[in-house]
């Protein structure tokens, strides 16, 4: 897995999105879509800013050194790749297990008894 890209010679590494951005990836996902529906030059213009907050949020956290103008979208696509293959490779086994297995039910409660590990 590579985190290196090169964008108009300059060299950049990227990680992995942590879980504090996710909110602005969901927000970057959610305006996309919002391109996608016939809007108003106004709408247009409040969805732009949003996206330029999100863009940048994002790569903040998952770009180094510090992104130059016009390398934003080659950035997002490989951040956007690198992140799929972290998640594949790193989150695929833990999936392939079941993930951890919870003692606690639908209503929050415990649906086994708690058993001390030593006895009194």
């Amino acid at each position: 897995m590579d985190n290196k890209v090169e964008v108009d010679g300059v060299q950049y590494t990227v990680c992995a999105v942590p879980p504090y951005i996710y909110p602005y990836l969901d927000l970057y996902t959610k305006l996309v879509r919002k391109i996608e529906e016939t809007i108003t030059l106004t709408d247009a213009e409040e969805i732009a800013k949003q996206l330029e907050v999100a863009v940048t949020r994002l790569l903040e956290a998952t770009v180094d050194p510090k992104p130059q103008k016009g390398h934003e979208g080659a950035l997002l696509v490989a951040v956007t790749r690198y992140n799929n293959e972290f998640n594949t490779e790193y989150l695929q086994p833990f999936r392939a297990r079941g993930g951890p297995k919870s003692s606690i039910n639908k209503e929050g409660r415990r649906s086994q008894p708690i058993s001390p590990s030593t006895p009194k």
